[in-house]
């Protein structure tokens, strides 16, 4: 074992406390020590509530804070060789996640309720962000504060699958996209002279009459308008989803958060139905040895009464 082996335990230890207990237990333990081990204990900050109940859930719930890693893991390590245009169980992996995320957050906070610090929405938002952005940079076990979401900078780096915008399939219903003029090949009209061309096509086809031609115009620039607005909502329709994906998960946070809320009021309710339960039973038996009492003494007074008592 190193030298540093132990003073890495004993700080493990510190952030395995009682959050209460904690300032006491470091100045303590830093009274024992010398020199730098001392310096880095005195360093050492107070975890913050939210910070110190991730802290319990890797320190004393581990089977539910590696499950939650493991799924992080695998959903990202998914999501990836989708972006590089291998096939993945995406959603699969994505479920999976989620189901570790929703049981991570509720023990971490149970473990916040049992040791009386607030488990509100606020905590549970902050809880939620923070079990969302595992695998973290920081040491589990010895958070001072919740780490940020990790958000697209997983995928910071990441190699995208190549593609040519101009060798994809067009979507169904939508014209492919006029090739620009610098890169259509001349194709040279042959027997009349470029002058003569650029007065036909001024005055239209021989015979054509103007309102034909006006017709014809006002059909081409329906059309191009009518393509213009079919690749613009293409560009937009995903941007909508996307938005609308952010608020489904925003909605999905809030529901989670008011579940756990009103987990924790059943709980308390329960509690309290046992508290009056375990009342009531009290009061039965002393109910009962009073009755038991007042009957011994109408006994007593009765054979009292009796002739020749």
């Amino acid at each position: 074992m190193t030298k540093a082996a132990p003073l890495e335990e004993a700080i493990d230890r510190l952030y395995a406390l009682p959050l209460d207990e904690f300032v006491a237990a470091r100045n303590e333990l830093a009274k024992q020590l010398g020199g730098d081990d001392r310096k880095t204990i005195r360093a050492l900050s107070k975890p913050s509530a939210v910070a110190w109940a991730l802290n319990q859930l890797y320190w004393s719930v581990r089977p539910v804070f590696d499950r939650l890693v493991a799924a992080a893991v695998t959903l990202r390590e998914t999501q990836a060789s989708s972006l590089l245009g291998k096939r993945a169980d995406v959603r699969g992996a994505d479920a999976a996640h989620r189901e570790a995320l929703h049981a991570a957050v509720r023990e971490a906070a149970r473990i916040l309720e049992r040791a009386g610090h607030d488990a509100g929405p606020d905590a549970l938002r902050s809880l939620t962000a923070a079990l969302e952005a595992l695998p973290w940079e920081e040491r589990p076990g010895r958070l001072v504060r919740p780490p940020g979401p990790a958000g697209f900078a997983a995928f910071a780096g990441m190699p995208i699958a190549p593609s040519d915008v101009r060798e994809t399939a067009p979507a169904a219903g939508m014209p492919p996209s006029p090739t620009p003029a610098a890169e259509r090949p001349a194709r040279p009209e042959r027997g009349r002279p470029p002058v003569e061309r650029t007065k036909e096509r001024k005055r239209g086809a021989p015979g054509q009459k103007p309102e034909k031609r006006q017709e014809e115009e006002e059909e081409r620039a329906r059309a191009h308008r009518e393509r213009a607005e079919r690749q613009r909502e293409a560009v937009e329709a995903p941007r909508r989803e996307a938005a609308a994906a952010g608020e489904r998960v925003r909605a999905a946070e809030t529901l989670l958060a008011q579940a756990l809320n009103d987990e924790h009021a059943a709980r308390e309710r329960l509690e309290e139905a046992r508290r009056l339960v375990k009342d009531a039973e009290k009061t039965r038996r002393d109910a009962e040895r009073e009755a038991a009492a007042a009957q011994a003494a109408v006994r007593k007074a009765e054979a009292r009464l009796r002739p020749g008592s």
